[in-house]
């Protein structure tokens, strides 16, 4: 039997059931958490001006009901599947800048806590246990040349080389493997919410500010 397709006039009176097959925003999410964020600039004569900096996300709820009239579901800290929006409790960044005249440079430490995997492939027909997903540490580090500081040409006005390189030690994600790369958000054995597969990336940048 056919489920989906327009039904004719003369069809009408034989319809038995009508399905919706459009994606419904059904699900309520109840959330509760704190926000920190803090900087200290640290100028000096000599060396420079220094700024140090930190943001993190502690997560104290999350519940989510899938369907009116149903009961809260606990997600927090579990691993995000298709019909759930699981946050990590933890996630933060901190590092410190530097500037003296037209160099500039920094680093920053990216933090994401460790989580539960709460849905484990099948291997030959057996469930494989859940288990916990580490936390992933990762290190970035950037180096700016601001040219129009050291040249008048008004044509150098707002110009900037960058140099940015993340994930400097080359980490790899940690090894999730979930039910949730099978017709999910993800694919592989990582859990690409919460990391990436790429590895150590450099990227450099000119740009102009008009």
């Amino acid at each position: 039997m056919n489920l989906t397709g327009n039904v004719l006039d003369s069809q009408v009176c034989s319809v038995q059931a009508i399905l919706d097959l459009r994606a419904q925003n059904a699900t309520t999410t109840r959330q509760q958490g704190i926000d920190f964020s803090a900087s200290y600039a640290a100028p000096t004569t000599s060396l420079g001006d220094f700024m140090l900096s930190g943001t993190a996300t502690y997560i104290l709820l999350s519940k989510q009901t899938p369907i009116q009239g149903l009961p809260e579901v606990d997600t927090l800290g579990l691993i995000n599947t298709v019909v759930s929006n699981s946050p990590v409790r933890w996630k933060g960044r901190a590092g410190v800048d530097w500037r003296k005249g037209v160099v500039s440079a920094g680093m920053n430490v990216n933090y994401i806590g460790s989580y539960y995997n709460n849905a484990p492939i099948t291997i030959l027909g057996v469930r494989q246990s859940p288990s916990t997903v580490p936390a992933w540490k990762t290190l970035d580090v950037h180096i700016g040349l601001d040219l129009d500081r050291q040249n008048s040409v008004s044509a150098l006005k707002g110009l900037r080389l960058s140099m940015i390189l993340d994930n400097v030690t080359n980490k790899n994600p940690p090894i999730v493997l979930s039910t949730i790369g099978v017709g999910g958000f993800d694919s592989g054995a990582f859990d690409g919410n919460n990391a990436d597969p790429y590895g150590r990336r450099l990227t450099v940048a000119l740009t102009k500010a008009f």
